[in-house]
């Protein structure tokens, strides 16, 4: 969409472009509706090599499932246990920062990104609900191994494919780390996955997947945001406002 404000001696008036004039505002069910599915489209345009990398990843870390839990359960006192407490409430701090950071205290750049952070987040939240209640992987606290599985069972949700807290926090700082040029942002979400496994919350794989599932959301979310932007350019001739939308 174009929009030019031009002087006496231009070609272009206002008046006559005023037919491409429309408010770029959308209301918040309709910006629901337009973002989930764009995220849609970006979900299914994902080529099978990707999601075949991504698979592959989260298989290679489930070899460290069982050792690393038997670490965990020996350490389940002591700095390893603070370290935990410490890195389990990283999400939470994550989200009470963006929060913050939407309500403009930062200016107007943050607020913007804080929003499509937090919208990723709670994108990657529902779209993790979904993923548990389907995969249905028990915990390590409940002693069943790595292997067990009962999808779509009554308590599926509550499952432990994949980490909803490593999911959020990526979600979170994905946004930040490449709209701002961040990318320490990722080794403080990467912490919470130690926490989730000395608590014996979650399996290595399970942090693995929340990670790329996360970082996924996240990315796609900021592509949108990038792309919905709008632009000005003023020249000596004119000022142009430029929105482009998906």
């Amino acid at each position: 969409m174009l929009f030019r404000a031009a002087s006496p001696a231009g070609v272009h008036t206002a008046e006559n472009t005023s037919y491409v004039l429309t408010d770029p505002s959308l209301n918040a069910f309709q910006k629901l509706g337009s973002t989930t599915t764009t995220l849609g489209r970006q979900l299914a345009d994902i080529p099978g090599s990707t999601w075949l990398w991504a698979g592959g990843a989260v298989l290679a870390s489930s070899l460290l499932d069982k050792p690393v839990d038997k670490w965990a359960l020996k350490n389940q006192t002591g700095t390893a246990s603070s370290i935990g407490r410490a890195t389990n409430a990283l999400p939470v701090a994550m989200v009470l920062g963006a929060s913050l950071l939407y309500t403009g205290v930062g200016g107007e750049p943050a607020a913007s990104t804080a929003e499509t952070a937090l919208t990723a987040a709670a994108y990657s939240y529902g779209i993790n609900l979904a993923t548990r209640y389907a995969v249905g992987r028990a915990r390590p606290t409940q002693g069943h191994g790595n292997a067990s599985l009962n999808g779509f069972a009554g308590n599926a949700s509550e499952s432990g494919f994949a980490s909803n807290h490593v999911a959020t926090a990526f979600a979170l700082v994905t946004p930040f780390a490449q709209q701002h040029d961040m990318p320490w942002l990722y080794g403080l979400a990467a912490a919470t996955s130690f926490g989730r496994v000395q608590k014996r919350e979650h399996w290595v794989s399970d942090t693995v997947a929340g990670a790329l599932l996360g970082y996924a959301i996240g990315s796609m979310l900021t592509d949108q945001h990038k792309q919905s932007s709008m632009r000005l350019s003023v020249t000596p001739q004119s000022v142009e406002a430029n929105w482009a939308f998906n």
